[in-house]
């Protein structure tokens, strides 16, 4: 029992720093924390302070990174800038605010607060730093309040001559600590320090410190001329309003770091989109919700480029060139291999160029696959299939040329010509656009010579299907909250409820941008079969207005044969074909989908025994590719077709092994 309420564990803060004015030893008992290798001190944040020292809590904040990365790239293109001496009152920064277009903008990029911008249309830095104090919890009751007054719809209400000046800037709304503080020193006389213990006395709501309060309060007011009455009034008021108050200090701080990064955004757009690009280098997720945000700023994005694209993500005239570090399995060394060789050496003219100039150890199979399916190698090859297919040739083809290198192997008979001669690949069909933009996605996380929905513009017309921006626009500007959208599915993240029943988050794009959209439970029963990562699907949602976003609550699926997918339930027999003919598969006796966006492959095997192998493989791999299954019945000398209704990821690895195997042939059908 005398364990009980004692501490199991040390933990340490995550950014407090204690300092003092003499060795910490002689304050505080001291251990090493052996995991960070750092000093701490053995008492908590409250003893820390009894003992007479002072905790700062010292926080990294990447934001400032983004200025700073940003100022670089504008001096880099010759202009020069001090962020430290912009205009708080800049006309194209206010408008910024005002239009909500904050996306990017510290503290103001939620949709809440870019919502909440466009109804308070901010005319000043003033108003910043009271919509940061406000959009808080607690604080947020408050902004009704708030934004009639600003916007004029109600009357300010004057409390009290003495005090009218201090609420004046925030429309009479109670929103900062100072104000709670002020309002006490000038209506009752209290000292700054007694003004301080009252803020902190109504945050606590302790009753017997608050009725002694109100006394002081109260007394203090008549001794200048208020009446008892007014003067519990403004007590009362001050009260409500002190439990959520934010300090004024805090928040001009946190509004001086948005309005520079909005003021970027404003005035420098291509350096400040680049920065925030260049700082999430490598994190594809970010890259592509901010890539969405350039689109609808009109600006352009370049495809990454072995001869133009570095480490960052870089400003190329009027447009953003990706960079080569943001492709997926294409990491640093790779990127450092491929630049330093370009610098040193100039641009590569051919792939027979790149392969003998660069070390395949830095840039291996995995990041030459993404390097062609992001488009890397267009200028000096189109063609991505020829490449793709035959990557392990030319890797071979590189190190082979390597070690010759090194051996410094010469024949004076070839070197000449084996120099000046290209490397011969077998003629490979050229990728649809629509394999294109799927790998694309893959390895950028952004559509960038494309859309998959571009195709489908005429049927989003016939459906009257909005865009999600101009739906978000719709719905801002009160017109309507239910509409037809479509996109191509780029994730689905499956959630249990209390009662045990899914629901669904289903990531969508369509050619304005990404948006998330909600499945419950009975959607999915009824629509499951069509939510699957690539496929094109026209929905029906309603929209929900919350305070800090719009959520879309799916209440239909329409228009099914618009999905790409060929969508295949249970098990279907066809027509018996003759062994001595061309193999082709027929039609199944099932509603197929044409199949635009995926790969399809036709695997025909003669053992049945090996059929669970095969099938325990595909399932291992969720995918977008669609797989036909057949089965050669020597009885009854007929094809079989076997229901396996998924699609999967049909990979180089799986390919291996299904051709390894005896009795099995392999079909390729692309669209």
């Amino acid at each position: 029992m005398s364990l009980e309420g004692l501490y199991r564990h040390a933990s340490t803060h995550a950014a407090g720093i204690v300092i003092s004015d003499g060795n910490l030893e002689d304050y505080v008992p001291l251990y090493m924390d052996q995991k960070t290798n750092s000093l701490v001190t053995q008492f908590n944040m409250k003893w820390v302070e009894e003992a007479g020292l002072v905790k700062f809590d010292i926080l990294g904040l990447k934001t400032l990174s983004v200025i700073s990365e940003c100022c670089k790239q504008i001096e880099n293109n010759g202009v020069s800038i001090d962020i430290s001496t912009i205009q708080l009152d800049d006309e194209n920064t206010l408008n910024l605010f005002k239009e909500g277009s904050t996306s990017g903008v510290f503290q103001f990029e939620s949709s809440g607060m870019r919502d909440l911008l466009i109804k308070a249309k901010p005319n000043n830095f003033e108003d910043l730093i009271a919509l940061i104090a406000l959009f808080r919890p607690g604080p947020m009751e408050n902004i009704p309040q708030y934004l009639a007054a600003k916007n004029s719809e109600v009357e300010i209400e004057e409390l009290h001559e003495l005090i009218n000046p201090i609420i004046a800037d925030t429309y009479g709304v109670i929103i900062y600590q100072e104000q709670v503080i002020q309002i006490a020193q000038r209506l009752a006389s209290y000292s700054a320090g007694e003004a301080d213990l009252l803020r902190r006395a109504m945050g606590k709501k302790i009753k017997s410190e608050m009725d002694a309060q109100r006394d002081k309060f109260i007394a203090g007011a008549n001794s200048n001329g208020v009446d008892k009455v007014k003067a519990e009034l403004i007590f009362d008021l001050v009260d409500k309003f002190a439990g959520y108050g934010f300090n004024k200090a805090h928040s001009a701080a946190y509004a001086l770091i948005s309005f520079q990064t909005a003021f970027l955004k404003a005035n420098h757009p291509l350096a400040f989109m680049s920065a925030l690009l260049t700082l999430d280098v490598g994190n594809i997720d970010k890259v592509s919700n901010i890539i969405s945000e350039i689109k609808r700023m009109n600006i352009k994005i370049l495809p990454p480029s072995i001869n133009s694209s570095g480490h960052d993500f870089r400003i190329e005239g009027e447009s953003i060139r990706f960079s080569l570090a943001s492709i997926k399995n294409v990491g640093s060394q790779a990127v450092a291999n491929i630049s330093h060789e370009r610098e040193k050496n100039g641009v590569f003219k051919s792939i027979k160029d790149f392969i003998t100039r660069v070390n395949a150890h830095f840039v291996n199979k995995r990041a030459f696959e993404g390097l062609i399916m992001a488009g890397a190698f267009d200028e000096i090859e189109i063609n991505r299939a020829l490449l793709f297919n035959n990557v392990d040739l030319l890797l071979m083809e590189s190190n082979r040329i390597r070690r010759k290198n090194i051996e410094g192997q010469i024949d004076i008979f070839s070197e000449h010509e084996e120099e000046n001669q290209e490397i011969r690949l077998p003629n490979t069909k050229e990728w649809s656009e629509i394999e294109k933009l799927k790998g694309e996605f893959e390895f950028l996380g952004a559509y960038l010579s494309g859309h998959p929905m571009e195709k489908y513009s005429n049927d989003m017309i016939n459906h009257k299907v909005s865009t999600y921006t101009e739906f978000i626009h719709n719905i801002k500007t009160k017109k309507y909250k239910q509409a037809r959208l479509a996109g191509v599915i780029q994730n689905r993240v499956n959630r249990r409820g209390k009662t045990g029943r899914m629901y669904s988050f289903i990531k969508l794009s369509d050619i304005s941008q990404e948006f998330e959209t909600m499945f419950f439970s009975d959607m999915i029963d009824k629509y499951n079969d069509l939510i699957f990562t690539g496929n094109v699907i026209i929905i029906k949602v309603d929209a929900d207005i919350q305070a800090d976003a719009v959520r879309l609550r799916v209440t239909e699926v329409i228009q099914a044969n618009i999905n790409e997918k060929f969508l295949m339930n249970g098990s279907h027999e066809i027509s018996s074909q003759s062994t001595d003919e061309p193999f082709e598969v027929d039609k199944p006796e099932v509603n197929l989908i044409k199949n635009e966006y995926s790969d399809e492959y036709t695997i025909k095997l003669a053992n049945i025994d090996i059929l669970d192998d095969i099938a325990k493989r595909l399932k291992s791999g969720r995918g977008t590719d669609i797989v036909n299954l057949i089965f050669y019945d020597t009885n009854l000398k007929k094809d079989i077709k076997l229901g396996i209704g998924d699609s999967f990821n049909f990979d180089s690895e799986l390919k291996t092994y299904l051709q390894s195997l005896p009795g099995v042939e392999l079909f390729n059908k692309q669209p």
